[in-house]
């Protein structure tokens, strides 16, 4: 027996088509056997319809003739998540008239369906829609701010490779890390959380880079120098949170994107202003100038301020040389060495 076998989308668009051969008592376990080895599909994964839409199924061991399958029918094939592609395509078109809030929810049901599509092979037969898988996909990571795969990739490579120079790391196959997005703030970026040896240490991601973006992961303003000696700073001294500068990893084709990190909440607040006032500025509204001027010769000794400032400049050259040699970019970094010397003054005023 002869038959004319046809790939289908759920279009009923053709795209792949030939002409098996079987013996009188072939079984449908070898048709589907052989629309396997020539259309890419896994048994498990066959959908298989007579051209008036009748499903054609039953045992693998029944035979061609008992399934009133006769020479020169023609078979339609599809994949069994054939409907999904379908879903892709709507969503894909439906995301951007979603509220910004939840469209990255809406764009992670988008490509968890992407994956469920290519973890079935499913464009292994439909080859052609790969441009467009491609595409989709792109575009709808651009919802989490354009680079969120990119920022995931460098953090992950960032703490595997450091916790292994440190020789914290005892476990590979301990470590991973989980993202998720921020509950709230205005700072954009979002939380990991690094899990090693039964560790768990949280961190939030501040990210800048200058790619597209749409929400949640999206891009700030290219970092300032002033900004990365304040977080090693505050690091060195023990008020602010550990603190990683790190950008993409090497070869990646985002080389204008850099990542920077920075975690675990300040023990203290270190907001003293009187527009809003937090428990240090309202501390400090209680003891007059002279013992203000006093605490803070104790804690520029104690702190070994002058040193710090030495550590945390000589370490902002060292990140500004790695943003740069990423092709990155940083801004007001003209200025920065007369910002130093200004702190290095104020500091000098506690010292007599």
């Amino acid at each position: 027996m002869e038959f004319f076998v046809r790939l289908h989308d759920a279009a009923g668009v053709v795209h792949k088509k030939f002409q098996p051969k079987f013996d009188d008592g072939a079984t449908l376990n070898e048709l589907k056997e052989k629309i396997k080895s020539i259309l890419k599909i896994d048994n498990d994964y066959q959908l298989l319809y007579s051209v008036n839409g009748d499903e054609i199924t039953g045992l693998d061991s029944t035979t061609l003739a008992g399934l009133n399958l006769k020479n020169g029918d023609t078979i339609i094939v599809k994949h069994l998540n054939v409907d999904v592609w379908d879903i892709v395509i709507k969503r894909a078109v439906e995301i951007k008239k979603k509220d910004t809030i939840v469209q990255p929810e809406v764009a992670q049901h988008t490509l968890d369906l992407i994956k469920l599509l290519e973890e079935s092979k499913f464009f292994n037969c439909y080859y052609r829609l790969l441009d467009e898988m491609e595409r989709i996909s792109g575009e709808t990571k651009e919802f989490f701010g354009g680079d969120s795969v990119t920022m995931q990739t460098a953090t992950q490579q960032f703490f595997f490779d450091y916790l292994k120079a440190q020789d914290i790391l005892r476990d590979p196959r301990s470590f991973a890390v989980n993202f998720e997005r921020k509950i709230g703030g205005i700072h954009p970026g979002c939380v990991a959380t690094v899990c090693y040896d039964g560790t768990n240490d949280k961190y939030f991601i501040k990210t800048h880079h200058t790619g597209p973006t749409k929400t949640s992961y999206k891009s700030a303003l290219p970092p300032n120098l002033r900004e990365v000696f304040a977080y090693v700073l505050l690091e060195a001294i023990g008020l602010g949170p550990e603190c990683h500068f790190y950008g993409p990893i090497p070869g990646d084709y985002k080389m204008n994107l850099d990542e920077f990190l920075t975690n675990k909440p300040q023990c203290v607040d270190t907001k003293v202003n009187f527009r809003e006032v937090g428990q240090m500025s309202a501390f400090a509204q209680t003891i007059d100038a002279n013992t203000r001027m006093k605490v803070g010769k104790n804690l520029v000794q104690a702190w070994k301020m002058s040193e710090c400032v030495d550590a945390a400049v000589k370490e902002v050259t060292s990140v500004k040389e790695r943003i740069r040699a990423k092709g990155g970019i940083i801004e007001d970094t003209d200025d920065f060495n007369k910002y130093a010397e200004g702190v290095k003054h104020n500091i000098s005023l506690f010292s007599n």
